[in-house]
């Protein structure tokens, strides 16, 4: 029996269908051209909504949180795992290796991992303050304009 055969009434309640080539599938209600994805919505228009982007962005925080998904990171981006992190922290009696401030624990700043940008060696553990101050003094030049830079307001209040 084709579906053209069918009595109106039944084609009326079914799904909108479009034909691709090899089968009739059902058609989006977003893109009449395009496939039925989800939620009457095709692939892109539901990858875009955003209840979607949301979800996906809370899963990702999720993983990253997790000590798996913060394992995975430290072991490609550091070459540590999450134990050797968290041993780290306990030899440093979770505090900032400069400047001694509580990092690590619960509901405290949270611990960044320091190390050498060219030899990519892991160094400590470090406040966010000490870890991206240590960045900037790292690149070609910074200190020397953050030294100008001081010298010349200096000069104006004392003058």
């Amino acid at each position: 029996m084709l579906i053209l055969d069918l009595p109106m009434t039944i084609l009326a309640q079914a799904p909108k269908l479009w034909y691709n080539g090899r089968m009739a599938t059902r058609q989006s209600d977003c893109h009449p051209d395009r496939k039925h994805y989800a939620h009457g919505l095709c692939q892109p228009c539901y990858q875009r909504s955003p209840d979607q982007r949301s979800r996906r962005r809370a899963a990702g925080r999720a993983y990253k949180q997790s000590p798996r998904g913060q394992t995975v990171y430290l072991e490609r981006v550091y070459g540590i795992t999450f134990d050797d992190k968290t041993r780290m922290l306990k030899e440093q009696n979770y505090q900032c290796k400069l400047c001694d401030t509580h990092i690590g624990g619960v509901g405290t700043n949270i611990a960044y991992v320091d190390h050498d940008h060219i030899t990519s060696r892991v160094r400590g553990m470090l406040c966010n303050t000490c870890n991206t101050s240590l960045g900037r003094m790292e690149q070609p030049g910074w200190m020397g304009k953050a030294q100008a830079y001081l010298s010349e307001y200096k000069r104006e209040w004392t003058g």
